[in-house]
């Protein structure tokens, strides 16, 4: 299957609550109805290792341990959003890629996270 968006590294709570986001954002039209989208635990490289057919969507949301393959760097600039505290693994692609990061939700997370 062909995606519109892949988000990797998206594990229990997290996950649950991007695809409860994504349907409410349907339901409410902000995103198209016929969006085809992927959550997945895994990070990318594992995530193409089981899907060596995968064709990569141009939309890439990560977190810290995913490394985006050579090729996929390569053609129209892609968008890659980092959901991570470790933010800045992807700034030195920023002229390759068009980086968004979620740096204060990320950072406020892990403070929360450590708390707990």
């Amino acid at each position: 299957m062909q995606y519109d968006i892949i988000h990797f590294e998206a594990l229990g709570a997290e996950s649950q609550h991007l695809a409860e986001e994504t349907k409410k954002a349907q339901e409410k039209e902000l995103l198209p109805k016929e969006l085809r989208y992927e959550i997945t635990p895994d990070d990318l490289q594992t995530y193409m290792i089981k899907n060596p057919d995968i064709i990569l969507p141009d939309i890439l949301t990560t977190k810290t341990h995913s490394i985006l393959p050579v090729e996929y760097l390569k053609g129209i600039k892609k968008s890659v959003v980092t959901r991570s505290a470790g933010y800045d693994h992807f700034e030195h692609l920023s002229s390759v890629i068009n980086l968004a990061s979620l740096r204060e939700y990320c950072v406020n997370a892990v403070a929360e996270t450590a708390i707990k």
